[in-house]
């Protein structure tokens, strides 16, 4: 693991973001930044300082100590930008049928010569295509508000980036994926806690991912290097 990985492991691990950390330390976010990609070290001051906050020793921070178990970064997971241009069409699709049968359904209602079961049975229609609307909307909403990045995957927690939520494996019950039969290779995971539920959709690349975090947590219960 490397002095980056460690800074951003003992961050995460004290729930604080790259702006909080570079207040504590009178730097910019990017300073932070740079370290924990490793294109640059801080100063002997900085150290001392990220080792007081963190409490931790300088060993700690320049050393490996992980009983054999990688803790480091091991895939970054995004979503699946095709899915824009899908939840678009059906949400567009449904505002039509909706608009088209609400038309109708007021004007078979004025035609004297129609019976009430017309109006209706297109009132119905309009009703369920009206629902299926709300749901595409918001699936649509719910894309554009989530970031490109959606998961840190470490070798013994993974990072939800949407709120910067850090869960370790030890505390995870279940890891639930589902593929989505719209595209290749797309789906959801479901994160199962004792207390929260997490849900991350539009996963680029969900065979994959199940495939890793099978194994993250198989080395993580043998003790071994992921």
């Amino acid at each position: 693991m490397t002095f980056g990985e460690r800074l951003k492991f003992f961050r995460t691990e004290n729930n604080m973001s790259q702006q909080d950390l570079a207040e504590k330390l009178i730097v910019t976010s990017q300073a932070v930044s740079k370290w924990e990609n490793n294109i640059s070290e801080p100063e002997f001051q900085i150290i001392q300082k990220i080792t007081t906050i963190f409490k931790i020793s300088h060993d700690q921070l320049f050393t490996d100590n992980d009983n054999g178990v990688y803790k480091g970064l091991i895939t970054t997971v995004s979503k699946d930008t095709r899915m824009k241009i899908v939840y678009n069409f059906f949400t567009y699709f449904f505002s039509f049928l909706f608009l088209s049968f609400i038309i109708i359904t007021f004007y078979t209602y004025g035609l004297d010569e129609l019976t009430i079961h017309f109006p209706l049975g297109f009132g119905v229609i309009a009703l369920v295509t009206g629902i299926l609307l709300f749901y595409f909307s918001w699936l649509r909403d719910d894309f554009q508000r989530t970031p490109n990045k959606l998961l840190e995957v470490y070798g013994d927690r993974v990072i939800v980036m949407e709120d910067n939520v850090v869960i370790q494996l030890t505390n995870v019950i279940s890891f639930v994926g589902r593929k989505y039969n719209v595209l290749e290779d797309i789906g959801s995971i479901k994160i199962v806690l004792d207390t929260k539920t997490y849900l991350i959709r539009n996963i680029l690349g969900i065979s994959e991912l199940k495939k890793i975090i099978g194994e993250v947590q198989y080395m993580n219960t043998k003790g071994e290097n992921v």
